[in-house]
């Protein structure tokens, strides 16, 4: 699964029955590079980050709102988003370069939407 989507949720590792969802995929992954672990799951930079850049992008060039949370895992939360948006600076300067701005931790608007 998470080879196929870039991203596990923990609550699915747990329902199939390990304790430890978070140790065990630590574990699993630590060979891994650019693997962002948040509290409801982790992600591969590599392959989800382009896709989320995308996404942004392309609301953002069609002058609309884009709502971060609809892009990411379902299990996902605001502190999840926040501490991807910390790490990954790109998204930030994504988001600036196309005259986007932040509404909140996971709300962003176009430019248009701004006047």
């Amino acid at each position: 699964f998470f080879s196929q989507n870039g991203y596990i949720e923990y609550s699915l590792v747990r329902n199939l029955g390990v304790n430890d969802p978070e140790g065990q995929t630590k574990s699993v992954l630590k060979d891994r590079n650019q693997i962002l672990f948040s509290t409801s799951g982790c992600i591969d930079l590599l392959k989800f980050l382009p896709q989320l850049e995308m996404n942004i992008e392309s609301g953002l060039v069609s002058n609309e709102y884009v709502d971060v949370t609809t892009l990411m895992p379902n299990s996902f939360n605001d502190n999840d988003i926040e501490k991807l948006f910390k790490s990954e600076t790109s998204i930030k300067e994504l988001v600036k370069s196309l005259g986007g701005e932040f509404m909140s931790n996971t709300f962003i608007i176009g430019k248009e939407l701004q006047e």
